[in-house]
């Protein structure tokens, strides 16, 4: 989106944690147009020694922790590898599912007809990695509802993927099916893990838009 930026929920001597809105790239691509992005801009205040220790996609808003050490990108990274950081989303989808559930599906990237690569349903045996979802409804609308997310694995498009394969795309998926919106309807509400200095919890929020 036009003019995305983000704000700053937390920062100390070890990890900066900020706000990511919608439409802004998290790490630069390699093509000129795609130079603009959150990693970038936080490195241009804060020096080139700020690490990435996850990832949001693009259109993807909210919570994220980035990494001002050496050590702490270790740490980070360690954790998001061996599932220690809670995660929680807000997505709204297409339809109204159950009240709630747990999504258990491989994720791999396949080629298109048109040469791309794009992430989809992928059995293990394809090559596919293992991955589980719980959700349960915050909301409902009429064809729409509201869902409390909780990915348990962190592949790749995985929230999108699992929510599409149950037939409720999120809104502004055009990738996997969702109705056309604004903006794509996810956002990082919530992250929590023990800060990679001190081992305390910490736990950082950003309502939906």
């Amino acid at each position: 989106l036009p003019g995305a930026t983000y704000d700053v929920l937390h920062e100390d001597d070890d990890i900066l944690v900020v706000d990511k809105g919608a439409g802004l790239l998290f790490v630069p691509g390699r093509q000129p147009h795609k130079a603009d992005s959150l990693i970038s801009r936080v490195r241009s205040t804060h020096g080139d020694a700020v690490g990435v220790a996850h990832r949001l996609d693009r259109d993807t808003s909210g919570v994220c922790v980035l990494a001002k050490t050496k050590a702490a990108l270790r740490a980070l990274s360690m954790a998001f590898q061996e599932r220690q950081v809670n995660k929680t989303y807000v997505g709204a989808v297409a339809g109204v599912p159950d009240d709630a559930g747990v999504i258990d599906g491989a994720i791999g990237k396949i080629l298109t007809p048109e040469g791309y690569n794009r992430v989809a349903l992928l059995s293990e045996a394809e090559g596919g990695r293992a991955a589980t979802t719980a959700y349960r409804v915050l909301e409902t609308a009429e064809h729409s509802a509201l869902l409390e997310l909780a990915p348990k694995t962190g592949r790749a498009h995985q929230l999108r993927v699992h929510l599409a394969s149950i037939g409720h795309p999120l809104l502004g998926d055009a990738l996997h099916g969702g109705a056309a919106h604004e903006r794509l309807c996810l956002h990082s509400a919530k992250l929590a893990f023990a800060h990679p200095s001190t081992r305390v919890p910490v736990a950082f929020a950003s309502d939906a838009p």
